[in-house]
């Protein structure tokens, strides 16, 4: 557990979990895997792919991942799951985190990467299909509710947004309107209780240079000032978040400096893996450097404190990244005088193998890859009008053709609360 000054003393993702969370059937956890281990082999052997998944759930149940068992029935914490056989390879004693998470990752960075036929001065153009399935058990057949899908934000970072709601779908839509960030439809809620909203999507990607210039000549004071406030979701700027940004030398005059610095104290003493929201805490940013254990959002969140703590504008974006197998995911923005808004995304703790790989350590340090950005808080978000969320859930991701779902299901009844299905159709 980390101590004070942040030293990690034990692996925080060995730490174990509890029957409460371990819920979630042995065939969603081989979806996951699927996705995270062997996503290549899977688009030309899903079987194989599946199997080899399976033998890994096999070889961690041998070294000590725990279960639950009703009636015959493996049950498992998909948390517990990602973070046991990731604390295996930190120690060596499995492949699967280097030879197949780690590589899956860096697989995808790297086709997206990969060169094109289209001039480098140009814009990378994407489109898609959104589809956002919501359960809606706790109204009544009839009622009429309102549900959002996550739209690309038009500005700087993307243009030439085109967006074509679904409305023919099972679902039956009253109205739909289109906003910045989400799609505002009014539906009726079916017998089976369960309703989906979807758009086809597309936009295009122009060059990061031209972005941040932009961001320069758009950006004002009180635009900024918006970005130091003390708490906003997550964020919350504590005595322990004041103490550690001067210990780390958060300086307001060299955000550069700064993030390079944060950035170090992430690779050396914190952990990158899977949290229980439901466990934070009054405070989740304390609890994350308390337990050495951050996710994508929680990093973010943690990142754009140090960063107010110091008068350094800073900001949380999300939206979904677009590989080949693309996900729903979280990013920090740093103000620079100099150049603008820059991106800062902590996948690079994994892809570099906890900083073991210099190539890979500062690839998305003030750069990122082609994103669909839907949220830029506090400004522009989603919002989940009519979404019941219980107490506690899994986020489970599942393959789809060209594409993958990502769903939020409870621990206690393994209910469906949402899920995002998103399928790439061009991505040149």
């Amino acid at each position: 557990m980390a101590s004070e000054s942040g030293s990690l003393h034990v692996n925080p993702l060995a730490s174990p979990s509890s029957d409460f969370y371990r819920s979630a059937d042995e065939s969603s956890i081989h979806d996951f895997l699927c996705i995270a281990g062997w996503a290549e082999q899977y688009r030309r052997e899903p079987q194989a792919a599946r199997a080899a998944a399976a033998g890994a759930l096999e070889r961690w149940i041998s070294a000590g991942l725990p279960f639950r068992k009703h009636h015959s029935v493996r049950t498992f914490d998909p948390a517990e799951v990602v973070n046991f056989a990731k604390a295996l390879g930190m120690r060596g004693d499995d492949d699967f985190w280097e030879q197949h998470y780690v590589a899956t990752g860096r697989w995808l960075v790297g086709e997206l990467a990969a060169p094109r036929t289209v001039a480098p001065d140009e814009s990378r153009c994407f489109s898609l299909r959104l589809e956002r399935t919501v359960n809606l058990g706790h109204y009544a057949a009839g009622d009429r509710v309102r549900l959002h899908l996550p739209l690309p934000i038009e500005d700087e970072s993307m243009h030439d947004v085109h967006v074509v709601p679904d409305v023919d779908g099972a679902t039956r839509i009253e109205s739909a309107r289109i906003e910045s960030g989400r799609l505002v439809a009014t539906v009726i809620v079916p017998q089976e209780k369960i309703a989906s909203i979807a758009a086809e999507i597309a936009f295009c990607h122009p060059e990061r240079s031209e972005r941040s210039e932009r961001s320069r000549r758009t950006a004002t004071i009180s635009d900024l000032e918006l970005y130091l406030r003390p708490q906003e979701q997550l964020i919350k700027i504590t005595p322990r978040m004041l103490e550690l940004a001067k210990r780390l030398g958060v300086n307001k005059n060299d955000s550069l400096a700064t993030m390079r610095s944060i950035w170090d104290f992430f690779f050396e003493h914190l952990a990158l893996g899977v949290v229980h929201y439901d466990a934070l805490g009054e405070n989740p940013l304390d609890f994350a450097i308390e337990s050495g254990l951050f996710d994508c959002r929680l990093g973010s969140a943690l990142i754009v404190a140090l960063c107010r703590a110091g008068g350094i504008p800073a900001r949380i974006c999300s939206g979904y990244a677009l590989y080949a197998v693309p996900y729903y995911h979280h990013w920090a923005e740093v103000w620079t005088d100099d150049r603008g808004w820059l991106p800062f995304d902590l996948i690079c703790w994994d892809l570099s193998l906890r900083g073991e790989d210099a190539t890979w350590t500062g690839r998305f340090f003030a750069r990122i890859d082609a994103r669909m950005t839907t949220e830029r808080l506090p400004r522009t978000f989603t919002g989940f009008p009519s979404v019941q969320f219980p107490d506690a859930w899994h986020v489970l991701s599942r393959p789809i053709q060209n594409g993958a779902a990502f769903g939020l299901f409870s621990v206690e009844t393994g209910a469906l609360v949402y899920e995002d299905r998103l399928a790439l159709k061009t991505n040149a």
